[in-house]
């Protein structure tokens, strides 16, 4: 007699499997009721589809995992981050929408990996996934794809670089450099002039990549590069921290 194991689905850690937009409009279906509490069936029906529909479950759990719905037995109801998005007091979707990215775990993870970094393709990112972070092989490259498109329609993504920071504008000096090297939490920052000048401010973050290197001490060099910044600009970026390095450290940079 032959006995025939079952074959058991490969199991894999949650992840957002509908977009930022899909979950604006899960809330929005789900707000339409006009009640605190609205059935799984109820919204189903309204969608178009059944509870057991594959899009139906997307966007249930992506909603979930953004924090956007709480859910109990077969019940929805909108959380207040959702309440907020669709009846926001001023822009509120910026600040929202940097708490809900950072809310599922795996996103969470992959913020303190990637973020000021440039992110892999999807095919890379993908394998990252499944090596490092339990993601099953059949899931991966879904996984993958809906957190770079999410970082993307968030508003995380300028010019292939994860950048999880707010984009708020605030007044600036005419006299503000574009690019600048200091030393967190020092008197001001150092440039190649050798001068000593307060410490800039940067018009809106999101134009910037903004990398932070700790050192022994504790504190931390931050490095702040527009994403205009040319060819011949990165290069008088990397002669300046040249002289910065002999000037003030007496390191040669070879």
């Amino acid at each position: 007699m032959v006995i025939e194991k079952e074959n058991k689905r490969e199991r894999s850690v949650a992840y957002p499997y509908a977009s930022w937009t899909d979950c604006k409009e899960f809330i929005k279906l789900i707000d339409s009721f006009r009640a605190s509490q609205v059935s799984y069936d109820e919204a189903a029906k309204k969608s178009g589809v059944s509870i057991q529909a594959l899009s139906f479950k997307a966007k249930l759990s992506a909603s979930r995992q953004f924090g956007l719905i709480e859910t109990s037995g077969n019940v929805i109801s909108l959380s207040n981050s959702a309440k907020k998005l669709l009846y926001p007091i001023g822009n509120d979707e910026p600040q929202i929408a940097l708490e809900c990215f950072a809310n599922p775990p795996l996103y969470l993870k992959l913020i303190g990996e990637y973020n000021g970094k440039s992110l892999p393709t999807e095919i890379v990112l993908s394998n990252v996934l499944m090596n490092d972070y339990a993601i099953a092989r059949n899931a991966k490259d879904t996984a993958a794809r809906f957190f770079i498109q999410n970082a993307t329609e968030m508003g995380f993504v300028r010019a292939g670089v994860l950048n999880h920071s707010l984009c708020e504008d605030v007044n600036s000096s005419t006299n503000t450099p574009d690019i600048s090297l200091d030393i967190v939490d020092d008197k001001a920052p150092i440039y190649a002039t050798g001068s000593v000048i307060p410490q800039p401010i940067i018009e809106n973050e999101c134009d910037y990549i903004s990398q932070v290197i700790p050192t022994e001490s504790g504190k931390a060099a931050r490095i702040i590069i527009p994403l205009t910044a040319t060819e011949d600009d990165l290069w008088i970026i990397r002669d300046s921290l040249d002289i910065i390095m002999k000037r003030k450290f007496k390191i040669e940079i070879e």
